[in-house]
Protein backbone atom coordinates (compact mmCIF):
# COMPACT_ATOMS: atom_id res chain seq x y z
CA UNK A 1 0.00 0.00 0.00
CA UNK A 2 1.52 3.46 -1.06
CA UNK A 3 1.31 5.95 1.68
CA UNK A 4 -0.70 8.62 0.13
CA UNK A 5 -3.79 6.24 0.17
CA UNK A 6 -3.43 4.87 3.65
CA UNK A 7 -2.91 8.43 4.79
CA UNK A 8 -6.64 9.90 2.81
CA UNK A 9 -8.10 7.12 4.50
CA UNK A 10 -6.74 7.93 7.75
CA UNK A 11 -8.31 11.55 7.15
CA UNK A 12 -12.21 9.84 5.85
CA UNK A 13 -11.98 7.62 9.26
CA UNK A 14 -12.41 11.19 11.41
CA UNK A 15 -15.76 11.46 9.12
CA UNK A 16 -19.22 11.42 10.15
CA UNK A 17 -22.76 13.08 9.42
CA UNK A 18 -23.36 15.59 11.08
CA UNK A 19 -27.22 16.22 11.66
CA UNK A 20 -26.54 19.95 11.55
CA UNK A 21 -25.64 21.54 8.20
CA UNK A 22 -22.91 24.01 7.34
CA UNK A 23 -23.67 26.11 4.06
CA UNK A 24 -20.22 27.40 3.36
CA UNK A 25 -20.20 29.73 -0.09
CA UNK A 26 -17.12 30.23 -2.43
CA UNK A 27 -14.68 32.73 -1.52
CA UNK A 28 -12.68 33.68 -4.71
CA UNK A 29 -9.91 35.77 -4.51
CA UNK A 30 -9.61 37.18 -7.46
CA UNK A 31 -8.37 40.73 -6.26
CA UNK A 32 -5.40 38.69 -4.42
CA UNK A 33 -4.15 37.40 -7.51
CA UNK A 34 -4.15 40.47 -9.73
CA UNK A 35 -2.59 42.49 -6.75
CA UNK A 36 -0.47 39.93 -5.45
CA UNK A 37 0.20 37.03 -7.60
CA UNK A 38 -1.29 34.80 -5.06
CA UNK A 39 -2.50 31.83 -7.41
CA UNK A 40 -2.81 28.28 -7.83
CA UNK A 41 -0.66 26.45 -9.91
CA UNK A 42 -2.46 26.90 -13.40
CA UNK A 43 -2.91 30.75 -12.16
CA UNK A 44 -6.18 30.54 -11.34
CA UNK A 45 -7.63 32.20 -8.21
CA UNK A 46 -7.29 30.63 -5.39
CA UNK A 47 -10.33 30.16 -3.00
CA UNK A 48 -11.70 29.35 0.25
CA UNK A 49 -15.00 28.75 1.81
CA UNK A 50 -16.55 29.87 4.93
CA UNK A 51 -18.95 29.32 7.76
CA UNK A 52 -19.51 31.74 10.35
CA UNK A 53 -19.67 31.38 14.14
CA UNK A 54 -23.00 31.19 15.85
CA UNK A 55 -24.27 32.12 19.91
CA UNK A 56 -20.80 31.51 22.35
CA UNK A 57 -18.63 30.25 18.90
CA UNK A 58 -19.18 33.20 17.14
CA UNK A 59 -15.66 34.90 18.49
CA UNK A 60 -13.62 31.23 17.64
CA UNK A 61 -12.33 30.26 14.80
CA UNK A 62 -11.48 26.53 13.15
CA UNK A 63 -9.39 26.99 10.26
CA UNK A 64 -8.48 23.76 8.24
CA UNK A 65 -5.83 23.56 5.03
CA UNK A 66 -7.24 20.96 2.55
CA UNK A 67 -5.18 17.86 1.99
CA UNK A 68 -3.95 16.30 -1.18
CA UNK A 69 -0.29 15.13 -1.37
CA UNK A 70 2.19 17.18 -3.69
CA UNK A 71 3.54 17.54 -7.05
CA UNK A 72 7.70 16.98 -7.34
CA UNK A 73 8.52 17.84 -10.81
CA UNK A 74 6.88 20.03 -13.52
CA UNK A 75 5.27 16.73 -15.07
CA UNK A 76 3.40 16.31 -11.71
CA UNK A 77 2.65 19.78 -11.06
CA UNK A 78 1.41 19.83 -14.91
CA UNK A 79 -1.12 17.07 -14.50
CA UNK A 80 -2.12 18.51 -10.97
CA UNK A 81 -2.87 21.94 -12.69
CA UNK A 82 -5.63 20.19 -14.78
CA UNK A 83 -7.19 18.78 -11.77
CA UNK A 84 -9.18 21.01 -8.51
CA UNK A 85 -5.97 20.62 -6.56
CA UNK A 86 -4.12 22.75 -8.94
CA UNK A 87 -6.84 24.75 -10.26
CA UNK A 88 -9.74 26.34 -8.89
CA UNK A 89 -11.71 26.75 -12.18
CA UNK A 90 -14.25 23.79 -11.25
CA UNK A 91 -14.87 24.61 -7.32
CA UNK A 92 -18.47 24.56 -6.66
CA UNK A 93 -20.12 28.18 -5.54
CA UNK A 94 -20.80 26.06 -1.99
CA UNK A 95 -19.82 22.77 0.55
CA UNK A 96 -22.20 21.58 3.29
CA UNK A 97 -19.08 21.62 5.73
CA UNK A 98 -21.10 19.37 8.18
CA UNK A 99 -20.82 16.35 5.43
CA UNK A 100 -17.29 16.56 5.69
CA UNK A 101 -18.06 15.30 9.87
CA UNK A 102 -15.55 15.06 12.51
CA UNK A 103 -14.37 18.00 13.18
CA UNK A 104 -16.28 20.09 10.60
CA UNK A 105 -19.99 18.78 12.11
CA UNK A 106 -22.53 21.18 13.29
CA UNK A 107 -23.57 18.36 15.57
CA UNK A 108 -22.80 19.63 19.48
CA UNK A 109 -22.89 15.44 20.32
CA UNK A 110 -19.79 14.93 17.91
CA UNK A 111 -18.26 18.32 17.86
CA UNK A 112 -18.91 19.16 21.43
CA UNK A 113 -16.14 22.14 21.35
CA UNK A 114 -16.05 23.60 17.76
CA UNK A 115 -19.64 22.54 16.26
CA UNK A 116 -20.83 26.70 16.39
CA UNK A 117 -17.44 28.22 15.91
CA UNK A 118 -16.89 30.38 12.49
CA UNK A 119 -14.79 27.65 10.54
CA UNK A 120 -12.89 27.91 7.14
CA UNK A 121 -11.99 25.14 4.53
CA UNK A 122 -8.78 26.38 2.44
CA UNK A 123 -9.01 24.95 -0.78
CA UNK A 124 -5.35 23.05 -1.55
CA UNK A 125 -4.26 23.96 -5.13
CA UNK A 126 -0.68 24.90 -4.92
CA UNK A 127 0.69 21.56 -4.70
CA UNK A 128 3.50 22.51 -1.76
CA UNK A 129 1.64 22.56 1.54
CA UNK A 130 0.63 26.19 0.67
CA UNK A 131 4.53 27.01 1.01
CA UNK A 132 5.72 28.34 -2.67
CA UNK A 133 6.53 31.96 -3.28
CA UNK A 134 8.29 31.62 -6.43
CA UNK A 135 8.21 34.68 -8.76
CA UNK A 136 8.95 33.26 -11.80
CA UNK A 137 6.39 30.31 -13.60
CA UNK A 138 7.98 27.10 -14.88
CA UNK A 139 7.18 26.42 -17.84
CA UNK A 140 5.97 23.01 -19.12
CA UNK A 141 5.30 22.26 -22.26
CA UNK A 142 4.07 25.58 -23.00
CA UNK A 143 2.03 26.57 -19.98
CA UNK A 144 3.01 28.65 -16.89
CA UNK A 145 2.67 26.66 -13.67
CA UNK A 146 2.48 28.65 -10.79
CA UNK A 147 4.26 27.59 -7.04
CA UNK A 148 2.85 30.37 -4.84
CA UNK A 149 1.27 28.84 -1.84
CA UNK A 150 2.50 30.74 0.64
CA UNK A 151 0.92 34.09 -1.33
CA UNK A 152 -2.40 32.30 -1.02
CA UNK A 153 -2.11 31.50 2.50
CA UNK A 154 -1.25 35.13 3.56
CA UNK A 155 -4.38 36.33 0.89
CA UNK A 156 -6.89 34.07 2.73
CA UNK A 157 -5.55 35.58 6.11
CA UNK A 158 -5.87 38.74 4.76
CA UNK A 159 -9.74 38.44 3.53
CA UNK A 160 -10.71 36.54 6.60
CA UNK A 161 -9.74 40.13 8.55
CA UNK A 162 -13.58 41.09 6.97
CA UNK A 163 -15.29 38.48 9.31
CA UNK A 164 -13.50 39.22 12.48
CA UNK A 165 -10.34 37.02 12.41
CA UNK A 166 -7.92 39.38 13.51
CA UNK A 167 -10.49 40.05 16.95
CA UNK A 168 -10.66 36.25 17.62
CA UNK A 169 -10.33 34.74 21.13
CA UNK A 170 -9.57 31.25 20.36
CA UNK A 171 -8.17 29.69 16.91
CA UNK A 172 -7.43 26.04 16.11
CA UNK A 173 -4.98 25.83 12.98
CA UNK A 174 -5.82 22.44 11.52
CA UNK A 175 -5.71 20.39 7.67
CA UNK A 176 -5.16 16.54 6.81
CA UNK A 177 -2.35 14.87 5.37
CA UNK A 178 -0.73 17.51 2.90
CA UNK A 179 -3.08 19.83 5.15
CA UNK A 180 -1.70 18.49 8.40
CA UNK A 181 1.98 19.10 7.08
CA UNK A 182 0.74 23.02 6.24
CA UNK A 183 -0.03 23.11 9.63
CA UNK A 184 2.92 21.84 11.54
CA UNK A 185 4.92 24.68 9.07
CA UNK A 186 2.58 27.30 9.52
CA UNK A 187 1.22 27.03 12.72
CA UNK A 188 3.62 29.60 14.52
CA UNK A 189 2.92 31.65 11.40
CA UNK A 190 -0.64 31.89 12.25
CA UNK A 191 -0.11 32.57 15.62
CA UNK A 192 2.61 35.71 14.95
CA UNK A 193 0.09 37.45 12.55
CA UNK A 194 -3.33 36.52 15.02
CA UNK A 195 -1.56 39.08 18.15
CA UNK A 196 -5.09 39.65 19.75
CA UNK A 197 -5.86 35.96 20.22
CA UNK A 198 -5.39 33.94 23.57
CA UNK A 199 -5.11 31.09 22.26
CA UNK A 200 -3.81 29.34 18.61
CA UNK A 201 -2.88 26.01 18.72
CA UNK A 202 -2.02 23.20 16.02
CA UNK A 203 -4.56 20.27 15.29
CA UNK A 204 -2.33 18.45 12.59
CA UNK A 205 -4.13 15.20 11.66
CA UNK A 206 -1.96 12.40 9.44
CA UNK A 207 0.61 14.95 8.72
CA UNK A 208 3.98 13.85 9.74
CA UNK A 209 5.49 11.71 6.94
CA UNK A 210 7.90 8.62 7.27
CA UNK A 211 10.41 8.69 4.71
CA UNK A 212 9.41 5.16 3.08
CA UNK A 213 7.24 4.95 0.04
CA UNK A 214 5.49 1.57 1.11
CA UNK A 215 4.35 0.07 4.36
CA UNK A 216 4.26 -3.88 4.53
Amino acid sequence: MSTLPLLIAICLIASTTSQNTKIAPKQLLSEAAKNEGAVCIDGSPPAYYYWPGEGDGANHWYIHHQGGGWCYDSKACFSRSKTQLGSSKNYPDSVDLSKMGGYFSGNPSINPMMHNWNTVFLRYCDGGSFSGDREEPDVYQGSNLFYRGFRVLKAVKKDLEKYGLDNSSNVVISGCSAGGLATYLHLDWWSDNLPNANVVVGLPDSGFFCGIWKIY
